[in-house]
């Protein structure tokens, strides 16, 4: 099976963005790589090497299958690829009580119909 680097590229930058982070600055600082490497990646001009995927997949929680594209984020590495804004609505709903959460719900129910 043959996996496209630029699809760990992308994972890698959602990965550090919704961190807060730069992609380059913690492909240097954290794994040691010079941050060239990214553009080498999104080109598909080098593959990294299982070692980095492994390295990877355990500083931010995910697996190593999701950073080959072959699967969804698991629930709790799913907050990572959430949005501010997504954010905010969780962080908000899990501090209200369950009557008004079923309110909210049926609200965006129908502002999405």
């Amino acid at each position: 099976m043959n996996y496209s680097s630029s699809e760990f590229s992308k994972k890698l930058t959602s990965l550090c963005e919704n961190r807060g982070l730069s992609p380059r600055q913690t492909l240097k600082n954290v794994f040691g790589m010079d941050g060239s490497n990214l553009q080498k990646w999104r080109s598909n001009e080098s593959t990294p090497k299982a070692d980095l995927y492994l390295a990877v997949a355990e500083y931010f929680g995910v697996t190593t299958d999701y950073l080959y594209g072959r699967e969804l984020p698991a629930s709790a590495d799913t907050l990572a690829e959430l949005t501010p804004e997504e954010k905010q609505l969780i962080a908000q709903l899990r501090q209200t009580d369950e009557e008004r959460v079923k309110l909210a719900l049926a609200v965006l129910d129908v502002l999405l119909r």
